[in-house]
């Protein structure tokens, strides 16, 4: 709608209705505004082989209502040999929110990933159920940069290898100014609130306030630690007393928020931690004031 005014103080409008699509592809790159868009999307990836179409969202996108036990989203490459391979999603900083996944093994909202980078994502107040390698962006991940990515008041329920962001990382992976707030993340082995089993992995100025539950190998930032760094990795929860469950690898490098420690001190060294190579262009900000938990904002940077 278009409101002009007119010199009399009167007033005229006009409107007119504009549709917009569900996805367009551009250069190859899908360009996704809505849940039928990120399920066309997902339906290429599964007639490719190699290199899988990239994605970027173009709007906030909230999946559809399922009945009790269904599911709304089926993880984009479920399985240790049918990987999301050599492609690039783009959430712009955009949310998608209510996935519902009841699966098996390799689950989240990326299944399988080798090669890949998952950028700007926020999956919020979703419900993610499986069985061994179950996180919020990605279950299973081989040599993939995953960065400024948040998981926002969800549910993750497994059996082994469950975190926040990843499952299970295995070879080198980076996660780079990722979060998970809220929510809770319940299994049996190797949970944590980033990372469950995290192998070949550097871990860059993330933190993680959601609860989490496990009978062993459990930690409230990384439940099994297999190397290799964590710069700037802060927790804040009152479920574990300790940030990782199983440290093979090496000292506790993460550090709680409490007493001296506060959001404020988080917030600085974490954001004094990401690159300034263009590679992440997003830095942390505290919009509810010092004494809160920041949000990643893109600055360019």
């Amino acid at each position: 709608s278009v409101t002009l005014l007119r010199n009399d103080g009167s007033e005229i409008t006009a409107s007119r209705m504009v549709a917009v699509p569900d996805y367009e592809i551009v250069d190859g790159t899908y360009i996704v505004y809505s849940a039928d868009g990120l399920y066309a999307w997902a339906e290429a990836v599964n007639k490719t082989t190699y290199p899988f179409p990239d994605c970027t969202l173009g709007n906030d996108i909230t999946m559809p209502d399922v009945p009790e036990g269904g599911s709304n989203w089926m993880p984009v490459g479920n399985s240790y040999s049918y990987n999301y391979h050599g492609g690039t999603f783009d959430g712009l900083g955009h949310t998608v929110s209510n996935v519902v996944i009841n699966g098996g093994d390799n689950v989240g909202f990326f299944g399988s990933a080798l090669d890949v980078t998952i950028k700007g994502l926020n999956l919020a107040d979703s419900k993610i159920n499986g069985n061994n390698n179950v996180g919020g962006i990605v279950g299973l991940t081989q040599d993939v940069n995953i960065t400024a990515c948040s998981v926002t008041g969800c549910t993750i329920n497994g059996v082994g290898y469950l975190g926040g962001i990843v499952g299970h990382t295995d070879v080198v992976s980076y996660i780079t100014a990722c979060y998970v707030t809220g929510g809770m993340i319940n299994g049996s082995n190797d949970v944590g609130g980033i990372v469950g089993y995290a192998q070949g992995c550097v871990i860059t100025s993330c933190y993680t306030t959601a609860d989490v539950k496990g009978n062993s190998n459990t930690g409230s930032f990384v439940g099994y630690w297999y190397g290799f760094n964590i710069f700037a990795g802060y927790w804040q929860t009152d479920t574990q007393t300790n940030a990782i469950g199983y440290n093979e690898y090496g000292g506790d490098k993460t550090t709680k928020v409490e007493g001296d420690v506060t959001w404020k001190t988080a917030t600085d060294a974490m954001n004094a931690k990401i690159p300034n190579d263009g590679s992440c262009p997003y830095r942390y900000v505290q919009r509810d004031g010092d004494n809160n938990p920041p949000v990643l904002e893109y600055t360019g940077e």
